[in-house]
């Protein structure tokens, strides 16, 4: 039978304090009693802004059945207790607190703890007789050890008594019961919990033990969208609704992280939790269903399955991990090196910290209006030739002089063959284009011949676009070519120097990675990237979708090694290639493990790596 439900406005002076609030917010208390003017406690109130569904709040009813709200004035909400709800407007001016009382008639899930005429135990009965029996009543917690000072209700409604005990130290309380009935056991936090009957006999002892977990939730939860913000207390215990996670976040040398935020993803919802000062935090997940656990830079560590039925279960997870201020502080370090390197190129016509010997470039800028003014095949037939010569000489000629991708692809141009070339140019990797072009001439030099096959594509994050119209996967932005020329090649190059330059650092590069794996025969072939190193690759999420073993040729690594590209190399089994360096199994290191590139040692763990030191 539906539940019958009056509400009474009640604007008179409460017991409550009222919390200090903004002018555009007001105190909001209910008040939910039953007919009976029993405070209904422990129970879970829901309000939600009709408008802005987003903002939801959800608390549990004190032990006089009230619950306060701190909402905005002007706002409709839709208040959901038990099985039913009704709307408030909050006003726009006056009080800045108001008071409901919610009478809950005959609810079909609460049952009063006790009747007015209770029969308290303060001294334990020992003994049953003719008329009563001897109830002992056992309670522990789930790991077997006694709950000691738990007050327990047994309610007789035929006789209409309720009979009250406390356990002691052995978690036991004990009752004196009239015989022939059947009694509804009810603990603070858990009404109806168990239904127990006595034979109508004389002189009977029962003892009875439970197993009792309770179901209050003693949290803070506001959810926004699709996110829920929680804050659980470490002590809080499971319910039969819900599991707490309980995690352990430590950094790299087992130092506990803090104010790290936790994610566990739904289907629906993402639960949110941040760690405290020793790395610790717990979350309250609903049953029946899978969540995987993610950190700000770091995605599905783990997949916890947890299953809908009448259980309580605590988990407890530990993870070693890099940490999001680490991560924060080296972006913002390469993108400072970033702005620093294309402003020394546009100043000096670029000349590098290596002094760089000589370019077809040392005489202009590299900009685009200066490159349409110069037979840049001649300029570039002209180096090569003069790369030749040098080479013959001395095979570490292209790391005497600093040229980066032409001293990675001399070393191993016995390794690549047929190969397509994704490279990378934005504006701050222009001043790399003689070496790509003079490479294209030299290899039919040392190939001798030889028949081999490459294929190029540039690209320049979006051909233009605004910030705005820049959608993971959908940026664009690439220039194809298979031809041998280097007429074709520079024609290319120049089509996509055009519209290259924006002012954002963080290029598209797994967009480019996956267009050219999709988009060309590449069977036998290397996939090689010529990335800018101190550039941010801003779809790197779409990594999970290249399981092609990429080489990257790394442009701009004075200052070190972008993670980004070692992590790039070290999930499709490829290879990551520097001024002097080539680390072909990066795949290979286990958690902890260090790489040295440079003067500087890389971790990994997780998949993920970070600068930590100096040597």
């Amino acid at each position: 039978m539906k539940s019958i439900l009056t509400i009474t406005l009640c604007c008179l002076a409460f017991a409550m304090t009222a919390q200090r609030v903004n002018s555009d917010e007001v105190n909001y208390i209910i008040s939910f009693k039953s007919e009976s003017n029993k405070a209904l406690e422990h129970q879970e109130i829901t309000v939600l802004n009709v408008k802005d569904e987003t903002e939801v709040y959800k608390k549990f009813t004190t032990s006089k059945g009230r619950v306060k709200f701190i909402l905005k004035r002007g706002e409709t909400y839709r208040v959901q207790y038990f099985e039913e709800s009704f709307e408030a407007t909050m006003p726009t001016g006056g009080v800045s607190f108001f008071t409901k009382k919610v009478i809950y008639k005959t609810p079909s899930n609460i049952v009063e703890k006790a009747n007015l005429d209770t029969i308290v135990f303060s001294v334990p009965p020992r003994k049953p007789t003719n008329s009563a029996a001897l109830f002992q009543l056992i309670l522990k917690d789930k790991k077997g050890k006694p709950l000691k000072n738990v007050t327990a209700w047994l309610v007789q409604s035929t006789v209409g008594k309720t009979y009250q005990a406390t356990t002691n130290h052995r978690g036991q309380a004990n009752f004196l019961l009239p015989i022939g009935y059947e009694y509804t056991l009810n603990l603070k936090d858990e009404a109806n919990y168990k239904t127990i009957r006595f034979p109508n006999k004389p002189n009977v002892s029962v003892k009875k033990g439970f197993i009792y977990v309770s179901s209050v939730m003693n949290i803070k939860e506001l959810e926004r969208n699709d996110t829920v913000y929680q804050e659980v207390p470490l002590t809080q215990k499971p319910t039969l609704k819900r599991t707490v996670i309980k995690v352990t976040v430590l950094d790299l040398d087992g130092k506990p992280l803090a104010d790290e935020n936790v994610y566990l993803q739904g289907q629906k919802k993402v639960y949110q939790a941040k760690t405290n000062s020793d790395g610790e935090t717990a979350l309250m997940l609903p049953k029946g269903e899978h969540y995987a656990v993610n950190f700000e830079f770091r995605d599905s560590l783990e997949v916890l399955d947890i299953a809908k039925g009448n259980y309580t279960r605590t988990d407890k997870i530990r993870y070693k991990y890099i940490g999001s201020a680490a991560m924060k502080a080296r972006i913002l370090e390469r993108g400072k090196n970033q702005v620093f390197w294309v402003l020394l190129a546009q100043t000096w016509s670029f000349r590098d910290s290596l002094a760089k010997a000589r370019s077809p470039f040392s005489n202009f800028s590299y900009r685009m209006k200066d490159l349409n003014q110069v037979d840049l095949d001649a300029l570039i037939q002209k180096r090569a030739e003069a790369d030749w010569k040098e080479i013959q000489k001395n095979p570490k000629y292209f790391e005497k002089i600093g040229d980066e991708a032409a001293a990675a692809f001399y070393r191993n141009k016995d390794k690549w063959d047929d190969k397509l070339i994704i490279t990378d140019l934005t504006c701050s990797m222009h001043p790399y284009l003689d070496q790509i072009l003079s490479w294209h001439v030299l290899e039919w030099k040392f190939r001798k011949g030889e028949q081999f096959e490459n294929q190029y594509m540039f690209f320049n994050d979006g051909d233009g676009k605004s910030m705005k119209e820049k959608l993971i996967g959908k940026t664009g932005g690439f220039h194809y070519t298979d031809s041998k020329t280097l007429e074709e090649l520079t024609k290319t190059m120049k089509e996509t120097m055009s519209t290259g330059c924006s002012i954002d650092g963080p290029e598209n590069d797994l967009e480019a990675l996956l267009d050219g794996v999709e988009n060309k025969r590449l069977k036998g072939m290397e996939i090689i990237l010529i990335a800018d190193n101190n550039s941010e690759i801003r779809d790197f999420e779409l990594l999970k979708s290249l399981n092609t073993p990429i080489r990257v040729v790394l442009a701009g690594t004075f200052w070190g090694v972008n993670e980004q590209y070692l992590e790039l190399a070290y999930h499709t089994k490829g290879s990551v290639h520097t001024l002097k360096k080539d680390l072909e199994r990066l795949f290979e290191m286990n958690d902890g493990d260090y790489v040295t590139i440079g003067k500087a040692k890389y971790r990994i763990y997780g998949g993920k790596f970070l600068k930590v030191d100096k040597l």
